[in-house]
């Protein structure tokens, strides 16, 4: 059992997160093996609330239940991303292989990258982790911002799997093993969105 964890101090020790809140409230029972662990009970966050330091947009007054249940888990949430409100839905499980879906639905959300980038986006997604994999489907549209550049960034086009690396001394180099993403998402973008650069 545990009540009243503080969030905040997690900004100190994990990378790229700029601020974390929130209070950490439970109740779970541990039981299994260590290979096939299950877990009983309720975890609860409060006016839970986050920012990287990539992404400035801020997510607050999230609240979040996970319901667990031998070996899966329930997730139900809401907050507020950008200044429009946010839900989630999903369930994970453990029992073979680590899985973990998750419905998302927001309105109105403003998004930042700055010095460049502002949207204003509302989205229904489904997104489904498991090791080494992550599919993302649904629909994202784009109600109005601004996407400003002089120039396309160096690392704008990631090297594909398939080219091989050789340092100075004729030696392949290894690339580090990239996640595998799937995409299926059909965005709609409005005329107010604009587009300026060279």
């Amino acid at each position: 059992e545990f009540e009243g964890l503080q969030l905040r101090e997690l900004a100190a020790v994990v990378p790229g997160v700029a601020a974390v809140g929130g209070e950490l409230n439970g109740n779970i029972g541990l039981g299994g093996t260590v290979d096939a662990p299950q877990l009983e009970g309720r975890a609860l966050l409060a006016d839970g609330r986050f920012t990287s330091e990539q992404f400035p947009t801020e997510l607050t007054s999230l609240d979040l239940a996970i319901d667990f249940a031998g070996t899966t888990a329930d997730i139900d949430g809401q907050g507020v991303l950008g200044g429009g409100p946010i839900a989630f839905a999903g369930v994970s499980e453990w029992a073979d292989e680590p899985r973990i879906t998750l419905n998302i639905k927001g309105e109105k959300q403003t998004l930042l990258r700055p010095p460049s980038l502002e949207l204003q986006v509302s989205e229904q997604l489904t997104l489904t982790a498991a090791p080494g994999s992550l599919v993302v489907r649904g629909d994202i549209e784009v109600t109005d911002g601004r996407f400003e550049f002089d120039s396309l960034p160096p690392d704008a086009v990631n090297l594909s799997r398939d080219v091989v690396v050789v340092d100075a001394r004729a030696e392949p180099e290894t690339l580090a093993q990239a996640l595998n993403i799937e995409l299926d998402i059909n965005v709609t973008i409005d005329d107010r969105f604009r587009i300026t650069g060279e």
